[in-house]
């Protein structure tokens, strides 16, 4: 009777220490998921920023060397008669901070309508800012610096910062009276 009584104990302590281990490894598992999706959410906003930053033609909305929780810029593209237009990005945290909104609205008279899209939607936007900046030489561009958090409490924080050229802008043409 005694050793069943050991034994029992035993293999109750045995499941007891599986259980706190496996318990672990699910906790660590949420929390490396979570981390991932807030990379992969960044990284494709970041995509989408700097594919638009690069085209920008017109940065005058935005407050130089100043940080702003908005970014507006104007890019120029091709119109449906072939000629050159000038369309403009809205970069603005949701206002539930759920999330960046892009907008884009078309050159007036065109087509096509406005666009409203979500990034990183339903992640917590704990700071984020945009910065106009002139280089040393009249070159321009924007720093960006964002941080996202897990909801509902911001846990499980990723942050990234860069600065990204308005390739497009006349002042960083190599082009000398462009």
């Amino acid at each position: 009777m005694i050793e069943v009584t050991i034994c029992v104990f035993l293999g109750a302590l045995i499941l007891a220490g599986l259980s706190r281990v496996l318990s672990g490894s699910l906790k660590t598992t949420t929390k490396g998921s979570a981390h991932l999706t807030n990379v992969q959410a960044t990284a494709i906003f970041m995509r989408q920023l700097v594919e638009d930053a690069r085209r920008a033609c017109d940065l005058s909305q935005m407050p130089e060397n100043q940080d702003d929780t908005s970014a507006k810029f104007d890019i120029l593209e091709e119109n449906e008669m072939g000629g050159l237009a000038t369309s403009s990005i809205i970069y603005e945290i949701r206002p539930d901070a759920r999330g960046i909104l892009r907008k884009f609205a078309p050159p007036p008279g065109a087509v096509s309508d406005p666009v409203t899209h979500t990034f990183c939607q339903d992640l917590l936007i704990l700071n984020c800012g945009f910065r106009h900046v002139n280089l040393v030489g009249g070159g321009k561009g924007i720093f960006v610096s964002l941080k996202v958090g897990t909801p509902p409490t911001g846990s499980e924080e990723f942050e990234i910062k860069r600065f990204i050229l308005c390739r497009n802008h006349a002042s960083n043409t190599s082009l000398i009276g462009w």
